[in-house]
């Protein structure tokens, strides 16, 4: 969010300084007062406004324009259809731990993959934070501060999930 902030006022900052420095410039030339910049629209005007453009150079943007659209929408409509049914399965109790996740359509795997796993608090269903650096690795609750042991890694839990699809066994 800051950073679009600073981009947008750094242009308008950029934008108000440029016709500053050309005022400046005109003045130290004996130049009349912003002429410089009355030169560079002219030019801009002249350069890329007054370019004709024939019929078929037309057609073909809208041609090429109507070929993207179609692709596009021929894909998310692929993507809607054919959805798998695994992709509803996204919270299993393992090992006495809730666990939720999200599925992605990786396009690098070509494949769905889980993000967003994160075992639950068993009372108020709170997202754990995780301390899996340790021997013992825990879940503590940031809402009711009850620590939960861990007893698999996300990475062990990812290949039990992918597991339990291919088996059919799905607690929820």
């Amino acid at each position: 969010m800051e950073e679009k902030k600073i981009a947008r006022y750094g242009a308008l900052w950029g934008a108000i300084l440029g016709v500053f420095m050309t005022a400046i410039y005109d003045l130290i030339k004996s130049k009349p007062f912003l002429s410089t910049l009355w030169r560079v629209i002219n030019w801009i005007w002249d350069s890329i406004f007054m370019y004709q453009v024939t019929i078929w150079q037309i057609l073909i943007v809208v041609i090429l324009f109507l070929i993207f659209k179609r692709i596009v929408f021929e894909i998310k409509l692929s993507e809607t259809k054919d959805s798998p049914v695994f992709l509803d399965y996204k919270e299993d109790i393992i090992n006495d731990t809730t666990w939720r996740w999200e599925w992605k359509w990786s396009v690098f795997e070509k494949s769905y993959i889980i993000v967003n796993l994160e075992p639950l608090c068993k009372e108020c269903e709170t997202p754990l934070k995780l301390y899996d650096f340790s021997i013992n690795p825990y879940g503590e609750c940031p809402r009711c501060d009850k620590t939960i042991k861990i007893t698999k890694t996300k990475e062990k839990m990812e290949r039990i999930i992918i597991d339990n699809i291919k088996k059919g066994v799905k607690n929820k």
